[in-house]
């Protein structure tokens, strides 16, 4: 008699199902697609593979975080009855989230999400070597990958400055050097000489001197730290950067003006009887007491108590009638004074360079003179009441604001501009300022002192 599903068999008439299939009576002849016969008997085997079924293209567009397996063209069946299609066959290998992929932006690598997608590992932050960075507050990183705000806080992604001492007396002037940043504690020849490391917020203050009375402008070298002392300020004195004793450098009759070094001298003025104004310079390696040489002077001197040097000659202040100081004059060893600049504001502040003197003036703004002559250019204009000034190798810094000058209203703020005078003048910090008198810069910052007895820096 025939035999049931399952059992063994060498033709289709063994069979009760009349289907030998492979040596086994089937259900049927299990010919269908990917259809094969069980030790049962049931038609219900995937084959694994059906030459009825077609090769499965799968697409070749492989990333590092998408890669696609090659065209199947062997094992096509997919189960019993259905082949292998693209669809299910070539699901694509997914990396890793956190893989390097692509860069996804300008100096940005990318990282792979673990969907297949190559994305932005920060999102809304910024990379900065290798760390997601938020640009708006991290000190550290604050607008700009490693731009550092020095102790400050960064916000709306700018540094905003950091008091370095404050309880001081009103100061007056301020220098910088490597490490530390002095000041004229007072004014109007009382107090002291300080000084602070620049990048130690609240540190010690340590004085200079103790008895020579600053009066107005100091200056750095390398070694030594001068100023003018006395009183009222009759004569300039110095001291090693290293702590030791101060020495009276040299003491012309007469009261003097705010010093300023250049080329190896100390240079600076001073007014003497009759209008007559006369001016002086003494080599910086002369010996304590060494008598000044008095290279000319200017009679009537109109001399306004504001100066700067450059190798050989002092550019100066001047006023027309002993009020407002509107006029800037040179004079050169060897030679007369002579007019550079007549304005109608007053001169609130100049410093030159090797090349050109940069002046602020009310109502106006600042200017450049090119030293080799030529006219004079405005490169920021303001209507209010610019200056202090201070400069580096590209731009001129100055404080803006429509207040008097000794004015604690706060209507102050802090601009840049390229020296010269191309692009958009920078608002470095917005007003309101706490009573800005002072200003110089650094290779890291720009430092100020106010009228309220602080000590102020904000990176750059």
């Amino acid at each position: 008699a025939p035999d049931p599903d399952g059992a063994s068999c060498i033709n289709d008439a063994d069979c009760i199902s009349n289907s030998c299939v492979a040596g086994r009576c089937c259900e049927n002849a299990c010919n269908g697609v990917c259809e094969a016969c069980s030790g049962l008997g049931d038609c219900n085997v995937n084959p694994g593979n059906d030459n009825r079924c077609p090769v499965v293209d799968c697409p070749v567009s492989n990333t590092v975080c998408r890669t696609f397996p090659a065209d199947i063209t062997t094992n096509l069946c997919a189960n019993v009855g259905t082949c292998r299609n693209a669809q299910s066959a070539c699901q694509p290998i997914l990396a890793p989230a956190g893989t390097p992929c692509e860069t996804v932006a300008d100096g940005v690598r990318g990282r792979c999400d673990g969907a297949g997608n190559c994305a932005d590992p920060c999102g809304e932050l910024d990379e900065c070597d290798g760390q997601c960075i938020d640009l708006l507050t991290d000190p550290a990183n604050c607008g700009s990958c490693e731009h550092s705000c020095l102790q400050g806080a960064c916000a709306a992604g700018r540094c905003q400055p950091v008091v370095l001492a404050s309880g001081q007396l009103p100061a007056s002037n301020l220098a910088v050097n490597g490490s530390h940043v002095y000041w004229l504690n007072g004014f109007q020849n009382t107090g002291t000489v300080n000084r602070m490391l620049k990048n130690v917020p609240g540190g010690e203050i340590q004085s200079v001197n103790s008895s020579q009375n600053p009066g107005a402008g100091i200056a750095l070298t390398e070694t030594q730290v001068f100023w003018i002392g006395g009183t009222p300020g009759t004569a300039v004195w110095r001291a090693n950067l290293n702590g030791a004793q101060p020495q009276e450098f040299a003491s012309p009759a007469g009261s003097l003006s705010p010093i300023s070094l250049a080329s190896g001298f100390a240079y600076w003025a001073t007014p003497g009887t009759l209008d007559r104004t006369q001016f002086f310079r003494t080599a910086l390696s002369a010996s304590a007491g060494t008598a000044p040489t008095a290279f000319a002077e200017e009679v009537p001197g109109r001399f306004s108590n504001l100066l700067t040097a450059t190798s050989g000659c002092i550019h100066y202040r001047a006023s027309p009638d002993d009020t407002v100081g509107t006029l800037i004059k040179r004079v050169c060893v060897g030679a007369s004074p002579s007019l550079i600049y007549s304005g109608q504001g007053d001169i609130r502040d100049m410093v030159a360079d090797a090349t050109a003197l940069f002046f602020a003036e009310t109502q106006r703004g600042v200017s450049r003179i090119l030293l080799g002559g030529g006219v004079t250019t405005l490169i920021a204009s303001s209507a209010s009441k610019p200056g202090p000034i201070a400069i580096d190798s590209e731009f001129v810094y100055f404080i803006d604001g429509s207040d008097a000058f000794m004015s604690c209203t706060r209507n102050w703020s802090l601009k840049r501009v390229r020296k010269d005078g191309e692009g958009v003048v920078d608002v470095l910090l917005p007003a309101p300022m706490d009573c800005p008198r002072r200003l110089t810069v650094d290779s890291e910052a720009i430092y100020w002192v106010t009228n309220v007895g602080q000590i102020v820096k904000l990176a750059r």
